[in-house]
């Protein structure tokens, strides 16, 4: 009976694992790192969100990100593209976070993140913050 119990739990809590919802956004490596993108719809308001998490071992990238968004799609009647640039530190910290106010409107992102001569982008869809 007791083994079982024990059977039956194991599978509930692998059936769980496996099915949980995973957080709105894209992963990523840059420089070793793990990265995590989303972009949050706060009330009126675009947020970019980037969770870096080092490897357990070795070496990884430590110092100036350079962070370029800009709006996936634009109407032909803007002359020029809107681009937002900003530039972030990663720290030699085990995992860090950086929010950025995003100048934009809309719903799809192109977000390019370069670090020293590495270079990632991604595209991603803004979804609402709970």
């Amino acid at each position: 009976m007791f083994l079982s119990v024990v059977v039956i739990s194991v599978f509930g809590l692998a059936i769980s694992f496996f099915t949980r919802e995973t957080p709105p956004g894209s992963a990523m490596t840059l420089g070793r790192n793990s990265l995590t993108l989303v972009i949050l719809r706060v009330e009126e308001v675009l947020v970019l969100g980037i969770t870096k998490n080092a490897p357990d071992r070795g070496e990884f990238y430590i110092g100036d990100v350079d962070i370029a968004v800009s709006p996936a799609m634009q109407s032909e009647e803007e002359e020029l593209q809107q681009v937002f640039t900003h530039r972030v530190l990663f720290r030699p910290l085990a995992s860090e976070t950086f929010y950025l106010s995003l100048p934009f409107e809309g719903d799809d992102f192109i977000v390019v993140l370069m670090a020293g001569d590495e270079q990632r982008s991604i595209r991603l869809r803004a979804v609402d913050a709970d």
